[in-house]
């Protein structure tokens, strides 16, 4: 997921007036005039930066503005330690929230190279405490509040997951509460103000916990008044689900009962997903990601564009036994016969809608099925920064949050380790390391805190103006 449009970036912060949102509510000092004389440059400055392609105005909020209004963090606990500038930095590139860390579905394709949930420990957590959570959305709120406007600058949407899928997705509380995906993504929403986004491979149809979880997730948001801050609600659709892979794998092997057991359970798990998920065709939130390789890629056998139209034929077939079924018995779906025709065709189209990527991000798990000179390889090492001052630079290179405070960014094609961490009880544990192609520099404190030292200054040395530095 890539920003392409910076106008919509600047409009977006265009909608803010710096100099009207300062309404310190629970601090004791006012702002200086030379304060208030800064913030007006913002807002000139960020005129300025329409024309300037490549450059990113949230470098310049994120710098001047946190350093001029340093202090205004006192008392909020989870951003206990850390100063405006890196409190900003993180509320500025904040994209993904790992609630969970690791995935049942091991699809290959997953850019973050998602592994089974490791069991919890002492001192290894997986799952973030409902606690680290909602001191993470009320601090945020909080800042917000002391501020009077909202301090996430960028208008990507927000995603509670690294390499998990968001069936798993929920946190329970030390007695026993479950809080779910719906409940999480409304309260990042009303922190950030900006929208959520769900997206499954699917779950295994006897997980009754999953399934029981995704009836009640469709229910909450299909019967909604208000979906504000659902961004989409995405099944990935892809020949590289862990199941497929393997027959794919015992196919090579001359193996074809097992792989032909495999891919009719694999066709049945999807049909039920899809059947779960029916109500939300009606929402308008609803869509497809679309990949797989190029037909004219090598080693492609079972993982090409065509494959996966014929896997898809296959899970519209079973779909097609599933509502047949619910039509003769309990009616849950399918009220009336021509409904049928009408979801899978409605499915079908969504499928096809924006044709088929066939340039995913090549990790290292995907990489074993990929010839090393496929054009999908070329197009990830040609997205690799190697270098974090470059990632930092970037207008596309985006944050996690793991559950134990760790705050990493990624460009989605290579990973970096950042020192900012935040105020959570689960500080001290361990969690997985993040990918994908998790650089060995990482981002410093000094990089983090001169960003201004990368952002062009020459507007403020003109008509005699003083350089701001």
């Amino acid at each position: 997921m890539r920003l392409q449009n910076t106008n919509t970036y600047n409009s977006f912060i265009n909608q803010y007036s710096f100099k009207s949102c300062i309404k310190y509510r629970q601090t004791p000092e006012k702002l200086s005039k030379k304060t208030l004389q800064l913030i007006n440059k913002v807002q000139e400055y960020n005129v300025y930066l329409k024309e300037q392609e490549g450059i990113n105005p949230i470098y310049f909020v994120a710098c001047y503005m946190p350093k001029a209004l340093e202090g205004i963090q006192k008392g909020i606990s989870v951003f206990k330690g850390l100063n405006m500038t890196e409190i900003s930095f993180v509320l500025a590139h904040i994209n993904e929230i790992g609630v969970l860390r690791g995935c049942f579905n091991n699809c290959a394709h997953c850019y973050a190279e998602g592994s089974y949930p490791k069991r919890e420990t002492t001192d290894y957590i997986s799952r973030m405490s409902w606690k680290d959570y909602k001191d993470l959305t009320d601090g945020i709120k909080e800042i917000n509040d002391r501020l009077g406007c909202i301090t996430r600058y960028t208008p990507i949407p927000i995603m509670l997951f690294h390499d998990s899928d968001c069936s798993q997705v929920y946190i329970k509380d030390g007695r026993g509460k479950i809080h779910s995906w719906t409940e999480l993504a409304k309260m990042m929403y009303d922190a950030t103000k900006a929208d959520v986004i769900f997206s499954t491979a699917g779950w295994y149809k006897n997980d009754k916990a999953a399934q029981q979880r995704m009836e009640q997730y469709v229910k909450e948001m299909s019967e909604a008044d208000n979906l504000d801050y659902l961004y989409h609600f995405a099944i990935s659709a892809n020949p590289y689900h862990t199941m497929h892979h393997k027959a794919v794998q015992l196919m090579k092997e001359g193996k074809y009962d097992k792989a032909k057991f495999i891919i009719q359970q694999d066709a049945e798990r999807m049909a039920n997903v899809l059947f779960t998920v029916t109500p939300m065709l009606k929402t308008g939130k609803f869509k497809f990601i679309t990949r797989a390789m190029s037909n004219d890629s090598k080693n492609s056998e079972g993982f090409s564009a065509n494959d996966l139209k014929a896997i898809w034929r296959h899970y519209f077939k079973e779909l097609r036994k599933l509502y047949e079924n619910d039509f003769r018995t309990n009616q849950k779906i399918i009220k009336k016969r021509e409904d049928i025709n009408l979801y899978i065709d409605k499915y079908r189209k969504e499928l096809y809608r924006k044709g088929i990527n066939t340039e995913p991000v090549v990790a290292e798990r995907l990489s074993k099925i990929y010839d090393k000179e496929d054009s999908a390889v070329a197009f990830t090492k040609e997205n690799l920064f190697n270098s974090p001052l470059k990632a930092i630079k970037s207008p596309y290179c985006y944050g996690i949050i793991s559950p134990n405070g760790e705050f990493d960014m990624t460009t989605y094609f290579d990973s970096y380790k950042t020192p900012i961490k935040l105020n959570f009880e689960n500080k001290n544990k361990r969690t997985a390391p993040i990918s994908p192609n998790l650089n060995s520099e990482p981002i410093t404190k000094e990089m983090i805190n001169d960003l201004d030292s990368y952002i062009d200054t020459a507007y403020f040395k003109t008509n005699g103006e003083q350089d701001i530095n």
